[in-house]
Formats: structure tokens, sequence, C-alpha cells
């Protein structure tokens, strides 16, 4: 059940969209949840898609007919002033919303008063593809190092909650915009996402993102950069090792150890890394990625003891982790006779 009504702004770019349009605005119009506005921004098209959205006779469909092509970040701005729900979600003209999602993500979003953004689990159109993406707020975070934490299309927002950032989708992140976006919004508000799949996405070869994949990769990584810089991560940490870091797939050596434990020195000692992550995150994580080397490094040794004892594994001792305790006698008695890397 719903905590209280809210009125909820979907917005909805097109240009030269007339093949997919109608089915992405019937989709929201059939939604299960009915209190809000479909704001539909005209972005200069000159094909028959003004004709499409004329077929429909909804009171709750706003149409903006903008006099050029602006493109999608100026339209994401406008928007945000143009909306006059307390929520505002993004569609994208050419994917279909599943009945229940406004539903479903108004309803998070009202239980967790804390959480200011949303997204769900999207399907490629046509397939069995599911594109995933982590639950809860420690996880996202950390996602972010690799990746946008949600899927655009399937955002949903507490609009004052942005609007009183000040952010703003940048041009320097154009077709990264979103990404740039999402974790600049991540220091003022938690973050979450539904488990379910409430939207279908589709890939063609006429989509900003496929198209223009090189500007997108550069655009993105400067983002990358500029969000590692903004948590204190110094550069000559690199993102590609971070993510190979996190995700444990970096070569098991004496030397990423170390490098691993700097690494996260570094974000304990850091202000705006706290901030972001949570001292008790970033503990957990440490012991995450360290424990995963020292194990797969094949080779038991006092040092690694001492390492893992300097941090925080209290909570996973009382968990009964037998794994860490075990690693952690063997490392105290036996080593091999294999020099450390």
């Amino acid at each position: 059940m719903l905590n209280h009504k809210v009125f909820l702004s979907v917005i909805l770019p097109f240009y030269n969209a007339e093949k997919t349009l109608g089915l992405a605005i019937q989709s929201i119009l059939d939604q299960t949840y009915t209190d809000f506005e479909l704001l539909l921004y005209n972005d200069g098209s000159t094909d028959n898609s003004l004709a499409v959205v004329n077929g429909f006779s909804d009171a709750r469909i706003r149409l903006i007919n903008l006099p050029s092509n602006i493109g999608l970040i100026d339209i994401l701005n406008q928007s945000l002033v143009d909306a006059k729900g307390d929520y505002w979600a993004r569609m994208d003209a050419d994917d279909v919303a599943f009945p229940d999602r406004l539903s479903k993500q108004v309803d998070f979003l009202n239980q967790h008063t804390d959480c200011g953004i949303c997204g769900t689990q999207m399907r490629i159109l046509g397939t069995d593809e599911i594109i995933h993406k982590p639950l809860n707020d420690a996880e996202l975070r950390w996602w972010i190092f690799k990746s946008t934490p949600f899927s655009h299309p399937t955002v949903m927002l507490k609009r004052a909650a942005l609007l009183n950032t000040q952010l703003c989708f940048r041009k320097e992140a154009y077709v990264a915009e979103d990404y740039d976006m999402w974790w600049r919004f991540a220091y003022h508000t938690r973050l979450g996402n539904l488990a379910e799949v409430l939207l279908e996405y589709r890939i063609h070869p006429a989509q900003e993102s496929s198209s223009k994949q090189a500007i997108q990769a550069d655009h993105f990584k400067a983002s990358q950069v500029a969000f590692c810089a903004s948590i204190g991560s110094p550069k000559l940490f690199q993102i590609d090792w971070i993510n190979q870091t996190l995700t444990h797939s970096e070569s098991a050596t004496f030397k990423n150890i170390i490098k691993t434990n700097q690494w996260f020195d570094y974000l304990t000692q850091s202000a705006s890394a706290q901030a972001f992550f949570s001292t008790s995150s970033i503990q957990a994580k440490r012991l995450d990625c360290l424990l995963s080397l020292c194990k797969r490094i094949q080779q038991y040794h006092p040092f690694y003891s001492i390492l893992l004892l300097k941090s925080d594994i209290r909570s996973a001792l009382k968990a009964g982790q037998m794994s860490i305790i075990s690693f952690l006698v063997k490392s105290l008695i036996f080593w091999k006779t294999r020099q450390i890397e």
C-alpha cells in the first residue's frame, strides 16, 4: 500500500521516433498509478512523431514543442523546472514500461524517506537478457567506480531533493550525463534500486549510446576520474586497477596486497570518502578485498594475518565466518617456502 499520494511528472523526450513513440506513450498511460502528468518534449522532429502524439486524447499529457533540436541534456534540465510533480520519472521514446512500474517506484520512495532516487532492473526488448543493477545504497556507491548505478530510463527521483542541490545535467558529460549526475547527487541522498524488471529497453542503431560510443567512453572516463578525485583517491591509483581490486580480478601478488591496503588507507583518511561511503562500508570493503587477495595468493604468511587483524574484522568474526578464522590461524602458523613476491 502507498503511504500517501504524490503527484508525479513523467518526462518523455522524443525526436523522429514515429515507429516506437506510440507504444512508449501507451505504456505510461496504462500505468496502475494514475496521479501523474506526462511531459512530451518534441525535440524538433521532422517525421510523423507529432501526429502520433496528436492521436492520443488524455488530459494528463502535456506536449512541449521545442523550436529546434536542443538535445537531451537541455531537455532534462528544463523538465526539472517545467514539471509540477513531487516526483520526476524518466521514460524514453523507444522503451516500454511495465504497468506497475510507477506504482512500485512511488511506493518505494514513499517508504524510504531518506532515499531520493531509485531505479529498476530492465530487460532488452525481444530477448531474455536482463540488465542488472545492485539494490542497496552501499552496493550502489561502490558500483559507481565501474558503471552508472541506475539504468537511466528507469529512474524516478524526488524533484525537490535534486533541485535543492542546484545540480544539473552537464553538457561536458554528453552521452554520459546520467552517470555524471548520479554520483554527484549521491553526495546528497541515499540510493536504491528495485529488484524487479519493470521496463523493456530497446536497442537499435540510431540510438545515441550506440552511435556515439567513442564520445561516451571518453566522457564517462573523465567523469570517473572526477569522481575518484572527489573522494580523495590519488591519481596513482588508476580507475582500471580500482575496478579490478573491487571485483577481485586483479593479480594476487604481494605488491597488490600492499597497494590495496594503501588505497583504503587514503579513503579512510579522506573526509569526502567517509561522507560518501561511511566508515563501516570502507572497512567492510577493505576486508573483502584484502581477504580475497590473501586467499588467492595461495601462500600463508604471518604478515597477512597481521594485515587482516589491522582491518576491522570483528564483525566478520562475530558472524562466525570460519573461512576468515581458518585463514588467520594458518597464516600465523604456516607459510610456504616460496618467497613473497
